[in-house]
């Protein structure tokens, strides 16, 4: 694990280096779902990290990107970030997902959709049930019985009785798999 002090000097650099840009969102699912908000926020954050690094005041940095006083001096102490620094910052400690994969929060908050829990690894499209399988390997057996996921979840992950999923699966199917199993999880846990 990352010293957090650590993180955070990873984080600065980074900002330092490559400014607003956003590459590190295609390695999480649906690149982080930002809202046009959130993308704002980043590149004010990351405008305010190189104006601060300059020497800048902070009520001058305020002024000039349109940011209260409080949040500059939040940003500077990195007490408070915008929600795809958050993702950046994850990226920092886990790197990019092995191939053909992205990764994906289990937990965030709601309303901002901060990313507060474990990542895990889903592929970046369905094109058969052991892509769903390594999914629900990451799981383990849940806390509400001893049965393993697989049985939980009314299915073994077996070949012979797997079901198949068509090669052309698309973005909406992966998206109803991983939102039943995000879903069945937690309904399964609020049962303990």
């Amino acid at each position: 694990m990352v010293p957090e002090v650590e993180l955070e000097r990873r984080l600065v650099e980074y900002l330092l280096e490559n400014g607003d840009d956003m590459a590190f969102t295609k390695f999480f699912w649906r690149e982080c779902k930002p809202l046009p908000s959130d993308i704002i926020q980043f590149q004010r954050f990351a405008e305010a990290q190189l104006m601060l690094r300059r020497g800048i005041k902070q009520i001058d940095i305020a002024k000039e990107i349109g940011v209260s006083g409080p949040s500059i001096s939040n940003w500077s102490r990195l007490a408070a970030m915008p929600k795809l620094c958050h993702y950046l910052k994850a990226f920092l400690t886990m790197g990019n997902p092995s191939a053909g994969n992205v990764w994906l929060t289990l937990e965030q908050t709601h309303g901002h959709a901060i990313p507060i829990g474990r990542f895990i690894q889903v592929p970046d499209a369905i094109r058969s049930w052991e892509d769903v399988a390594g999914v629900l390997r990451q799981f383990g057996p849940t806390e509400a019985t001893s049965m393993t996921r697989e049985y939980l979840f009314g299915f073994c992950d077996a070949f012979e009785c797997s079901p198949r999923l068509s090669s052309g699966c698309d973005r909406d199917a992966c998206d109803f798999v991983l939102m039943s199993v995000t879903s069945f999880r937690n309904y399964s846990l609020r049962l303990s």
